[in-house]
């Protein structure tokens, strides 16, 4: 998978009422649209998956980061020192980490 268009992504008015989600450089995606929304909810749906996108890479980082920041290591939700890949099946920190992880082999 190559890397998506570079961040940051921002939201503007495109033709026809549409809303385009696009990045911040010109340059990126070779001048081409990310996304476009139409509908009664396009304005907030396009600034969702542009604040989404923006902030994705951080959160992910935090999480991960924080995982392991409990007494010794351990897991600060669930208490667990196994790390998210072998961590309690019930643990909703690591369950999340695991979701990202999949879904950023899509």
């Amino acid at each position: 998978m190559s890397d998506h268009t570079p961040l940051p992504w921002v939201v503007e008015p495109g033709p026809d009422g549409m809303v385009w989600v696009l990045s911040e450089d010109d340059e990126a995606n070779e001048g081409n649209v990310i996304a476009e929304t139409e509908g009664p909810d396009r304005v907030v749906n396009a600034a969702f998956i542009a604040r989404a996108c923006n902030l994705h890479e951080r959160m992910r980082d935090m999480l991960r980061r924080v995982e392991g920041l409990g007494p010794g290591g351990d897991c600060p939700v669930c208490g667990c020192t196994s790390g998210h890949q072998d961590h309690h099946s019930d643990c909703e920190l690591a369950a999340l980490l695991r979701d990202i992880d999949a879904a950023e082999k899509v």
